[in-house]
C-alpha cells in the first residue's frame, strides 16, 4: 500500500510509545514523560538533536514541475510541522534562509521550532497533547490542499501556462511557510 507524508512523519516521530523500551516512560524522562531527554537509555527515531525532517514526495503523472516536492520541519519530528517545498519553486520565504545557530533569531524558522521543540520538553505530556491539537488538524489540511495545489499546477502547465504554475506554487509553499512561522 501507498505510505502517506504523515505516517513517515508519525514514524520519524517515534519514541517507543508502549512498548518496553518507551522513553517517555523511564527515569531519565522525568516527571513529565519527556522522551527528548538526552540521557535516555534507548536511543529512540526521534531524537532531540534532530536538525531538520525532510521527506521527499514525487507523484510522476503531474507535469515536471508541479510532482517533486519535500516536506521540510526543523528540529526533532515529534515537535516540528511540516512545510511543503517544490523542486520548481524560485524562491523560499525569508525564514528559512534568516539566522545562525549561535544567535537566536525569532525572525528564523529554525529558531521558532527550536523554541517549540524546547518549550515542549518542559511538560512534555501535557504539551504534545496541546501541540498535536495546534498542528494536525493543520497539517491534514495543507497535506489536501497541497495535492489540490499541485493538480491545478499541472493541469496549467500542460495549458502552456509554466511560468504562471511555477509562481502559483512557490507562492502557495511561501503562504503555508509564513503560516507555520506565524502560529
Amino acid at each position: 500500500e501507498k505510505v502517506s507524508v504523515d505516517t513517515i512523519h508519525k514514524l520519524c516521530s517515534d519514541y517507543y510509545a508502549g512498548t518496553e523500551f518507551d522513553c517517555s516512560r523511564t527515569v531519565q524522562s522525568g516527571d513529565f514523560g519527556d522522551p527528548m531527554n538526552p540521557n535516555n537509555v534507548w536511543r529512540p527515531i526521534n531524537m532531540f538533536r534532530a536538525t531538520y525532517v525532510q521527506i521527499s514526495n514525487v507523484k510522476s503523472y503531474l507535469a515536471d514541475e508541479a510532482k517533486a516536492l519535500v516536506w521540510v520541519g526543523f528540529g526533532a519530528p515529534i515537535t516540528t510541522y511540516l512545510t511543503p517545498i517544490f523542486a520548481a519553486s524560485n524562491e523560499l520565504a525569508p525564514q528559512f534562509g534568516i539566522g545562525l545557530r549561535a544567535e537566536y533569531n525569532e525572525d528564523s524558522a529554525w529558531w521558532v521550532a527550536q523554541e517549540v521543540q524546547q518549550t515542549a520538553r518542559i511538560n512534555f505530556n501535557s504539551a504534545i497533547e496541546d501541540l498535536r491539537a495546534v498542528r494536525d488538524p493543520k497539517m491534514a489540511q495543507y497535506y489536501k490542499e497541497t495535492a489540490i495545489i499541485q493538480e491545478v499546477a499541472s493541469s496549467m502547465i500542460e495549458a502552456g501556462m509554466e511560468k504562471e504554475a511555477v509562481n502559483f506554487l512557490t507562492t502557495f509553499q511561501n503562504n503555508v511557510a509564513n503560516d507555520w512561522h506565524n502560529t
